[in-house]
């Protein structure tokens, strides 16, 4: 786990809680569901993942050369973060449209389990988990998306630092608490 704390700055161990616990349950997930795009817990990423990060780069760069102008440079220390945070949303809006077709057909579901999972662990958005997890209960495995809302209970010990030191941050980790308790309630309903 040294290496996450390099990563993703990390380096209280209450903050290992959420990092720690979506690490078992991603080493979980890709060996119960037989995940691709994945080597000793390391993703492996496929042809079309690769087009979908670039191209959230590559956008990304021609905004900012369009607000800052031609060749616009960002600072070394803070590439590799924005390029995380890049990934891990393209990979989720990947995902979410795969899912669209996924559900309905049955067809390549643990495809699209593995491209939420990547994302997630491309920045550790507790967002990405609640999609995840409404397209594990739309795929009929309740089970296992209660486990995913479950991580979302130990975010706030991460928030402070995902948030980058914002100490408002716990109030909205707490009010996304209180949105996985209200999906594991409804899952229980059902």
């Amino acid at each position: 786990m040294r290496f996450l704390k390099n990563i993703f700055g990390v380096n209280k161990k209450k903050n290992i809680i959420y990092v720690d616990n979506g690490m078992i349950l991603l080493d979980r997930m890709i060996v119960n569901f037989s995940l691709p795009g994945w080597n000793k817990l390391l993703p492996v990423y496929m042809e079309d993942e690769i087009n979908v990060i670039n191209k959230s780069w590559s956008d990304f760069q021609k905004t900012a050369d369009e607000v800052n102008g031609k060749g616009t440079v960002f600072h070394p220390e803070i590439v590799l973060s924005i390029k995380r945070k890049l990934a891990g949303d393209a990979l989720s809006d990947f995902a979410m449209q795969r899912s669209l077709h996924s559900v309905e057909s049955r067809d390549n579901w643990n495809e699209v389990v593995s491209i939420y999972l990547k994302a997630w662990a491309s920045d550790l958005n507790p967002l990405t988990l609640f999609k995840l997890g409404d397209f594990l209960v739309k795929s009929n495995l309740k089970t296992d998306a209660e486990d995913v809302y479950k991580l979302i209970y130990s975010f706030p010990t991460y928030a402070e630092t995902y948030y980058g030191g914002n100490k408002d941050a716990i109030k909205f980790a707490n009010e996304l608490v209180m949105d996985a308790k209200e999906r594991i309630n409804e899952l229980k309903d059902k």
